[in-house]
């Protein structure tokens, strides 16, 4: 896609500019493992665990802790419409900020069989041959406003190998396309989105909120090897969480 960098630079500036005037009129806590920081106001730690925990989803099932690994590679991804679309500035500055964020990157495609996730940007009329791929994904109407579904998973091991992601994009509503695609996002990745704070000027703190989530999410699964129960596994989220906002609080006094 031409101007990616520029879109990147310019649309992820615009977007930490936001959530930085949302959260400006609260102290937040700062989570804090390396380079990664966290910033979310309002929730004790122990809400900030449970909220956590809820997000990674974790099976109810007993058959091993490698279940809570979901794709078969971190997805690289593309977008499916046939032709020409609104939003393109949009998505590529919420890959910006989910790649500034996070200890992976979510990269543009280069191979037809890489683990993938495709976005699909539709406006007020939507292409026709767009039209028909959504039907045969059994989008219904009113889930072409923002939704998101697995397509592919391999068969070998039942980990995701694909998944689609739609969201209505127009010129008068970037605001509203840009919280779909990183919240559909998050999910496709792996967390639910957080409903601890619902009102709209807790926006930027849900996005942290799943962020945080995302990376604890990334480091867990880098350590599985080392746990043998599910039990095993909640506890280590506990203590991540934990150990971050101690190194966060520690950073801010200093």
């Amino acid at each position: 896609m031409g101007g990616f960098s520029g879109h990147c630079a310019a649309a992820a500036l615009a977007i930490g500019l936001t959530v930085t005037m949302d959260r400006s009129d609260a102290l937040a806590d700062t989570y804090r493992s390396g380079n990664y920081a966290f910033e979310i106001a309002g929730l004790p730690l122990e809400r900030v665990q449970d909220e956590v925990l809820s997000a990674i989803r974790l099976p109810l099932g007993s058959e091993g802790v490698a279940q809570i690994v979901l794709w078969s590679a971190t997805p690289c991804y593309r977008v499916g419409n046939a032709r020409g679309y609104v939003g393109e500035g949009t998505l590529t500055s919420v890959i910006a900020l989910l790649n500034a964020r996070l200890p992976y990157q979510i990269v543009p495609c280069l191979a037809r069989d890489q683990a993938a996730i495709t976005y699909y940007l539709v406006g007020n009329v939507i292409d026709p041959d767009d039209k028909r791929e959504l039907d045969k994904r059994l989008f219904r109407r009113a889930q072409l406003d923002c939704d998101w579904q697995q397509t592919a998973a391999d068969p070998d091991t039942g980990l995701i190998k694909n998944a689609l992601v739609v969201a209505r994009s127009t010129a008068s509503s970037t605001r509203e396309t840009t919280d779909c695609l990183l919240r559909n996002t998050a999910q496709v990745l792996g967390v639910g989105w957080s409903t601890a704070r619902a009102d709209k000027s807790a926006t930027a703190d849900q996005r942290e909120l799943n962020l945080l989530s995302l990376f604890v999410r990334y480091r867990i699964t880098q350590e599985l090897s080392k746990y043998q129960t599910l039990y095993q596994v909640q506890r280590r989220i506990e203590a991540l969480v934990a150990e971050m906002h101690a190194a966060g609080t520690l950073s801010q006094i200093q």
